[in-house]
């Protein structure tokens, strides 16, 4: 086993052992653990498998501390009852049948300036009268009266444990407005951070270059709205536009990560830019600054999603090992970069986001070379279908089994589904960054966008037939934890298994 691999397992234990320790030991207690295993691992250096095992011990303490420390600085006291509060909107607007989902920045409650602002998750009741709640966007400052009230599981059949997801993305409470209890209103941000007033000046500019150019190209056609509904989603992260039915059916299909701002995303944009600054970029720093600084400004602009960043710093480790003239993202980088995520943010445990895509990437890195082995197809389109097939068999080994865990469900057809929507994503994400840049540059590309759409709206098209084909999915699965846990503990096993065979051969 590589040797991050094994630092990653012993941290995300101990990040597991530390949120289910019945008591709460004192906070200096894992510092002190710490220092002193590392002080005896230096003295007793000389013996590698005691240093080893005492390394691993002090990895699975750190664990326990980064979430303790996490938890005890991310704890506070809410408010009890209606407060006044004084809000910045930080996220896309989200709009249901009687209601508009948003993120807030509580700046000020009760008159009083928070020395740090409060993230919560707000929805707001409609007025159907003067439709006031239209003027919400983000940016704007509210001044609002409601109950902040702590996150609740809200479906207790349910494995997805809302409360720790929310907690994971920073939510500290969540609160619902009545339509007759906000207004718009000039607020301060001294204590919003800088970073986060860029984010969200970005996405400002973002929102007013969409309604200023996208949109007088698009036009007002159905089939039209609906590819450039899915155009938005899969490029800028804007799901405002994706109605329930289209999510829906490309979850049945198996194909809700295209949706999704993933680390395939991101991965089509950072390929697009290495094909354009040519194959010697590798060994080029400035290149891959130029290259790296892009992807992050891309994160920034698209909001931060927790699965952009990993994704990004990913590619960024990528980067940089590509200038030590290194070519394979191997298990140890990908295992680095998921030490590196859970010690910044130790509850990214409990993102499914973090354990589908970690899963995902795993498994393609372990299985995936065994796959494409058993067979030899002997012509180039033949190997690549057949690679892209290997590819969606290896992912889908890693992720089926938590997908069943959340969902309930398995897509049978992942396989052909894969095949058609990656090539005509790839082909959809390179099209809009390219056109938007000519409409930046030079004028609206309403042919390139209009035609970008068609094709969007073909690859809707085909999901719908995909989920009219009897067995499309499997529903209503139903396994425990600990069935998932042996699943991953055998396959595990397994791969170490065949891979020493293959090693000794």
């Amino acid at each position: 086993m590589a040797p991050a691999v094994r630092i990653l397992v012993f941290l995300i234990i101990g990040i597991w052992i530390g949120s289910k320790a019945p008591v709460s030991l004192p906070f200096a207690f894992y510092p002190s653990a710490i220092a002193v295993l590392v002080t005896t691992a230096f003295f007793i250096r000389k013996r590698p498998l005691a240093v080893s095992i005492i390394s691993l011990f002090a990895v699975f303490l750190l664990g326990c501390f980064a979430y303790t420390a996490n938890d005890r600085l991310s704890q506070i006291v809410l408010p009890q009852g209606y407060v006044d509060c004084k809000s910045i909107v930080s996220s896309r607007i989200t709009e249901k049948k009687k209601i508009v989902n948003c993120d807030l920045l509580i700046t000020e409650i009760n008159n009083k300036v928070l020395s740090k602002p409060i993230k919560v998750k707000a929805s707001i009741l409609k007025d159907t009268i003067n439709n006031n709640w239209k003027t919400i966007a983000i940016g704007n400052g509210l001044q609002h009266s409601s109950r902040l009230e702590y996150p609740k599981q809200f479906n207790d059949s349910s494995n997805f444990d809302y409360p720790m997801w929310m907690k994971s993305h920073g939510y500290k409470a969540q609160t619902f407005i009545p339509w007759n209890k906000w207004s718009p209103q000039n607020v301060a941000t001294t204590n919003i951070s800088r970073s986060e007033l860029i984010r969200i000046s970005l996405q400002m500019k973002l929102e007013r270059f969409i309604k200023q150019h996208i949109h007088q190209i698009i036009g007002v056609g159905e089939g039209v709205n609906s590819g450039m509904a899915i155009i938005f989603a899969m490029t800028l992260g804007d799901k405002t536009h994706v109605d329930k039915a289209m999510s829906d059916s490309f979850s049945v299909a198996g194909a809700s990560h295209i949706l999704a701002l993933s680390g395939l995303h991101l991965g089509i944009i950072f390929s697009l830019l290495s094909f354009f600054f040519g194959k010697n970029r590798k060994r080029n720093i400035l290149v891959q600054a130029i290259i790296i600084s892009f992807i992050w400004a891309y994160v920034l602009m698209v909001g931060m999603p927790v699965s952009i960043i990993r994704a990004a710093t990913m590619l960024t480790l990528y980067s940089i090992v590509g200038l030590t003239c290194r070519t394979k993202m191997s298990l140890n980088i990908f295992a680095f970069t998921g030490i590196v995520m859970l010690l910044i943010n130790p509850l990214s445990l409990w993102d499914i986001g973090f354990q589908l895509s970690f899963l995902s990437v795993a498994s393609i890195l372990t299985i995936y070379h065994n796959i494409y082995n058993i067979f030899s197809p002997k012509t180039k389109i033949g190997r690549w279908i057949w690679a892209s097939i290997a590819v969606s068999i290896a992912a889908q080994i890693g992720t089926a089994p938590l997908v069943a865990y959340y969902f309930g469900r398995f897509s049978c057809y992942f396989i052909i589904v894969n095949l058609v929507v990656i090539p005509l994503a790839t082909i959809i994400i390179f099209g809009s960054i390219i056109a938007t840049i000519l409409t930046i540059c030079f004028a609206p590309c309403s042919v390139a966008f209009f035609g970008l759409a068609i094709i969007a709206q073909t690859m809707n098209k085909f999901i719908m037939c995909i989920n009219n084909l009897p067995f499309a999915s499997i529903e209503n699965i139903n396994i425990t934890y600990r069935q998932v846990i042996a699943y991953y503990l055998t396959l595990m096993i397994m791969v170490f298994v065949i891979n020493r065979k293959k090693f000794r051969k």
